[in-house]
Order: C-alpha cells, then structure tokens, then sequence
C-alpha cells in the first residue's frame, strides 16, 4: 500500500469518527427544540442539513478508505466519489447562505432592533431555507453545464477536490471566499456593538443566538476559510492526501456541533465582556472536568468506531466473492455474517460509550443500555468463538485423516454447527441474571461492559 493510499485511509478514518459524531450531536439538539425560542429556529433549520452533511459525509469517507484499499476491484464504480462529492458539496453551499443570513440577521438585531422587531418576518427561516437550497443545486449546472465535465480524473484520485475539473474548483472557492467574507464581516461589526454596548452598559447579556453566531464564524473561520486561504500558498492535494478539505469541515462540524450543545442546553443568559471571562473560565473547567478517564474512554472507542465500521464494510466485500461450489470454506462465509453483525452492534456499542463518556449526567437514564448492547456483543463473540472452534476440529481432521474427513464430510455441515454455537451464545444471559444474580448495579462512571 503506497503513502498515498495510507494517508487517505487515516484522514477519512478521522472524518467518519467526526461525521457521526456531528449526525449524533444535531439528533441531540433537535431534542432541546422548543417552538417557542423563534430567535434561534434558523440554527435549528441549520442543525437539519448539519446533520444531512455529515451522514452523507460519513459514507463519502468509507468510500474514499474502501477505494484507496482495494483501487482495482472497485475502479468501476470510481464515478460515485462525484455524486456524493457533489450532494455534500451542495449542501455545504446551502449551509453557507445559511450561514449567511444568520449574520446578517444578527447584525439588524444588534444595530437595528426595532426594525428587526417589526420586521422579523424578513428572516423567516423556511424562505432563507429555500433560497438556501436553491443556490446549492447551482452547482451541478456549473460543474456539468458551465465547466462541462467529462468524469476524467485520475485513477488514485479518492475524493472530490482531485477529481472535479479546475473550473469548478475556480468557481468553488470563489463563491466560498466571497460569503466566508460578508460572514466574518458581519460578525465582526456584531462583536463591536457588543463591546460598545458593554463599555456603555447598555446591556448585561450575550443572548443565546449571538453566541451561536459567534461560534459558528469562529469554527468556520478555522475549518472553512484557512484551509482555502493556505491552499494558495501550500500545496494539499487531494490525490496525495486524500480529502482532508472535508476532514477539516467536519472536524469543524463535530467541535460546533458539541459547543452549540453545551450552548443550548444551559439557561439563556447572562454575557457581557465580565462574564463573558466567567464563560471561559466555566468553559475550562468542563474540560477540566472531563478526566482521564473520559479522554481514553472517548479515544480508545473512537478507533473502535472506526475498526467496526471497517470490519462491516469488509465482510460486505468477502460476500461478493461468495461461490456455491466452494463447500470447503462455506463455514468461514457463514463466519463472515456472524463478524457483520458483531461489528454491527459493536459500532453502536462504541459510540454510545463515546458519548456516555462526554455527556454522563445527561445520559445516565441510559446508563443501562451498556448492558444490553454489550451483552448483545457478547453473545455474538460466543458464538463466533464456537465456530473458530469448529474450523480448527475441522482443520485437524482434514490434515491427519482426510479419508475419513471426506467420507464423513457432513459432520462439519455449517448450519447445525451455526446453530449449536447461537445457542452456547445465548446462554450468557441466562448465566448473567440466572445464576450469577446481576442486578444491573455498576459505577456512574463506567461506560464499558467489562466495568459493569
């Protein structure tokens, strides 16, 4: 495997961890949607194609890892990194108008509120949703209409930036450079009412939907603008380094995501440049707060996130190469559907550990959940482990009695064999709150099953 390839494998590794941590997060915040809070519907419209952006995300980066690993066999369908290159694409472009008009919505509600009181119905969200949406559908026209793409990109290239044409990635950053720049001006002048406001003590809050706007210029300023900024003087490609663009935004996506929790969750309040410095300092002790443990928890599960997901999209593959006249290892195929669907629920079981890690207090009405899913996981490695059991008797045979072996050859038949090795699966759980009498008590702080 070249440098080439292993770069793209890691850096859309780390871009699957953060785009389904992004999906898991915007799923969260939905929960703490309230009709009544209008001043922050747009960031809630905002949290919908969030949460569309990082699910197609999420399977623009497997097909870059499953691409960049195995180039010859999927070679014929190297087309599909444009579709879903260009859906995510579209949809980065109708967040940014998004984007957009919530600056601009700021910057009346601080320089002209009375005017924005009478007029709200200017920024109603569904209107900016639409036009939003319209201007993301721009860019197939451009791409196949103005800058006529013909599908001829290199062979290794695994991701969208390497594969577009120059045209298209002319128009891209320019109408990108064009909006990042109205949103970071905006901004800015809503930070200096702010200021003067608090210098004149004017007011003694920072209400919720200015902070979430100033996050969100500030995460997109890092994630979004830099990355085409430094690509004008430092060569990043594609090609060589795989979509590291789109790692970058939904590394961004993933960090706004969690602080616009942490925003939204707590009592709208309280912020001039005082406790704007009591902000940061409650800011730094949630960290702080959050101890080793929980780091290591969150780490060592984000790679187990990442090995489930690779380990299910493995054994989808093994399945395409599935003969019926291969008898001799139709035991190791059925193997393969038990190792889906551990890493299945193994994908689900780290995840859930990721974010009991992040956020216990609030999940700890779930805290049982471990339980059932990690039993889940448990059964289903029981049963895997009778059936490596199985091959390596089946093995044995073959190599010092092979007469014997073929004479007898249905012994092996993998189906009893499958169903005897669910059934020693399933006596766990009789073994657990049978006779070892569990009764689901366990440490607050524990979010694996081994602890519980």
């Amino acid at each position: 495997m070249s440098i080439m390839n292993i770069s793209t494998v890691v850096i859309s590794s780390i871009g699957v961890v953060s785009a389904v941590f992004t999906s898991v997060m915007n799923i969260l915040l939905f929960r703490n949607y309230k009709k009544e809070k209008d001043d922050i519907l747009i960031f809630y419209c905002r949290f919908a194609v969030d949460f569309l952006v990082s699910f197609l995300y999420t399977f623009y980066f497997l097909s870059a890892i499953f691409y960049s690993l195995f180039t010859e066999d999927l070679f014929e369908y190297h087309s599909f990194i444009i579709y879903i290159g260009l859906s995510c694409s579209n949809l980065k472009a109708t967040r940014s108008i998004m984007n957009l008009s919530n600056s601009i919505e700021r910057v009346m509600a601080v320089y002209a509120p009375i005017f924005l009181h009478k007029r709200h119905h200017i920024f109603s969200p569904f209107p900016i949703l639409a036009i939003a949406a319209s201007f993301g559908l721009t860019e197939p026209i451009v791409l196949f209409g103005f800058c006529r793409y013909d599908f001829d990109f290199p062979k290794t290239c695994a991701a969208f930036g390497c594969a577009v044409n120059e045209c298209f990635s002319t128009y891209w950053n320019t109408h990108k450079l064009i909006i990042l720049g109205f949103i970071f001006s905006f901004t800015i002048l809503v930070c200096l009412k702010l200021f003067m406001m608090n210098r004149a003590k004017e007011s003694r809050q920072l209400s919720r939907a200015n902070r979430l706007a100033i996050i969100d210029a500030a995460i997109i300023f890092c994630s979004d603008f830099l990355p085409i900024v430094a690509r004008k003087y430092v060569v990043f490609s594609s090609q060589i380094v795989g979509p590291n663009g789109a790692v970058l935004q939904c590394v961004g996506l993933a960090i706004e995501s969690f602080l616009f929790y942490r925003a939204i969750s707590r009592k709208s309040s309280v912020q001039t440049s005082d406790s704007t410095i009591q902000m940061f300092h409650k800011t730094r002790k949630f960290v702080i707060r959050i101890n080793i443990m929980n780091i290591s928890a969150v780490v060592v599960s984000s790679i187990g996130v990442v090995s489930a997901v690779f380990t299910s999209g493995m054994n989808i593959f093994l399945f395409r190469n599935y003969k019926k006249e291969k008898d001799d290892i139709l035991i190791f195929y059925c193997r393969f559907v038990v190792d889906f669907l551990v890493s299945f629920l193994y994908t689900f079981y780290f995840l859930f550990a990721i974010f009991y890690s992040l956020f216990t207090e609030n999940l700890f009405e779930y805290h049982s959940f471990i339980i059932y899913i990690g039993l889940s996981c448990s059964n289903l490695k029981a049963t895997r482990s009778i059936m490596n059991l199985s091959n390596s008797l089946e093995r044995v045979m073959a190599v010092y009695a092979p007469i014997f072996f073929h004479n007898h050859k249905h012994i092996f038949s993998p189906f009893p064999i499958l169903a005897i090795a669910a059934s020693f699966g399933l006596t766990e759980p009789i073994v657990l709150f049978g006779f070892c009498n569990y009764d689901s008590i366990f440490p607050k702080t524990c979010a694996g099953f081994g602890c519980a």
